[in-house]
Parts: structure tokens; C-alpha cells; sequence
């Protein structure tokens, strides 16, 4: 700026000893040069590659949320269409109350959950084959001694996934209660139970 000061003053000096001709070309020749020293000493021009880089990393990231999101509403999915294959055929409304009820039953339970009872009648018993995972327990089911409710919790999301209801029985010598379902890969359940009688059964997780 300092130079364009001297410069400036120089500039009016010369053009009280010239003619209009040449004062207006000085005049453009003064805005070129204060023009081309502001430009290059003010302005910094971010480097195409620079920039290239910056909006890879930006949709690179973008994808990545994009990605989980996705995939955690696919694994949601598939598990809650699950159930209506698996709640003894409940409509849509009552799975989610039976959803709803096991929900309830571990939050008031949990304190004293696997207390009751004989463990190896009330531990769900869990084998997986592939994405096909069935849960069983050698329980009985009579009128007075029966599993009420039988379901999957998501380890992760605390969510139930996939309940079966068990109505009361009518007679003695009914077989074990059980739930049979198709799962994705990459999720980790708890299987859950809960007795008329013992309350509620929790067995170890498990992966998919």
C-alpha cells in the first residue's frame, strides 16, 4: 500500500507537465497496476486439486452415514417381519401388544430374573443353523405350570424383535413351548422367557 501511495503521487506530479493523451494512458496504466498488486497480495486462490480433495472427503463421508443408516433400518426390518411368522398367528396389532407386554415384563422383573425355579426347566435353550435360529425349553405346559410368553431382545438396540405368546393351556401333556425364526446376519440377541409360576428366564447372547 505504501507503494501505491508513491506510486500514486508520482503518478499526479508527472501529469501536470503532459498532455490529456497521455494522462489517460497513465491513468489506465495506474488501475492495471493497483489492480494486478491487490490481486495477487490479498486474494489466495484455493488450488483445484485442493478443492477435488475437499469434495471427495466430503461424499466419502456422506456414503458412510448414508451406508449405517441403511443398514441398520434393513437388519430392523427383517427382524420385525419375523413376527408374523412366529406369533402363532396373531395379527399385526397383537404382536406388537405382545411386543409391548414382554417389554413390560423384563422392566419389572429384571431385579429378579433367573431366580425362580429350576434353571434347567426355565433357560432358554438356543441352537442356530445358517440364519434360522430356534429357541426351546423343556418346560411343562399344563393349566396350572405353563410359559406364558417366549421372545428375542436385540443385544444393541435393547428392542424386542420377535415374540411368541403361548395361551393357557386346556389339558395336560402339551409339548414344549418353542419359537422358530429367520434372522439376519451380524445381529446379537437375548432369548427371554417368562413363567406363570417363576417369573421371567433369560438365556446368554447370542450372534448371528
Amino acid at each position: 500500500l505504501n507503494n501505491t501511495a508513491y506510486f500514486y503521487s508520482e503518478f499526479l506530479n508527472s501529469c501536470a507537465n503532459t498532455n490529456k493523451h497521455n494522462t489517460i494512458m497513465k491513468l489506465l496504466l495506474l488501475l492495471s497496476w493497483i489492480s494486478l498488486s491487490m490481486g495477487f497480495s490479498l486474494v489466495v486462490q484455493p488450488s483445484r486439486s485442493s478443492i477435488s480433495s475437499i469434495v471427495d472427503t466430503a461424499l466419502f463421508a456422506k456414503r458412510q452415514e448414508e451406508a449405517k443408516i441403511n443398514q441398520s433400518t434393513t437388519r430392523r426390518a427383517a427382524l420385525l417381519t419375523a413376527v408374523a411368522m412366529t406369533t402363532v398367528g396373531a395379527r399385526q396389532a397383537q404382536a406388537l401388544d405382545l411386543y409391548k407386554a414382554a417389554a413390560e415384563l423384563e422392566k419389572k422383573n429384571r431385579l429378579i430374573m433367573n431366580s425362580e425355579g429350576a434353571p434347567e426347566q426355565h433357560t432358554p435353550q438356543v441352537s442356530v443353523s445358517g440364519n434360522t435360529v430356534k429357541v426351546k425349553v423343556p418346560h411343562v405346559m399344563t393349566e396350572a405350570h405353563y410359559i406364558q410368553l417366549l421372545w428375542l431382545k436385540d443385544v444393541n438396540t435393547k428392542e424386542v424383535v420377535v415374540a411368541k405368546g403361548f395361551p393357557v393351556p386346556t389339558a395336560d401333556g402339551n409339548p414344549s413351548p418353542y419359537l422358530e425364526v429367520k434372522v439376519p446376519s451380524g445381529v446379537t440377541l437375548k432369548p427371554l422367557l417368562y413363567c406363570n409360576l417363576h417369573g421371567l428366564w433369560a438365556g446368554e447372547d447370542f450372534s448371528v
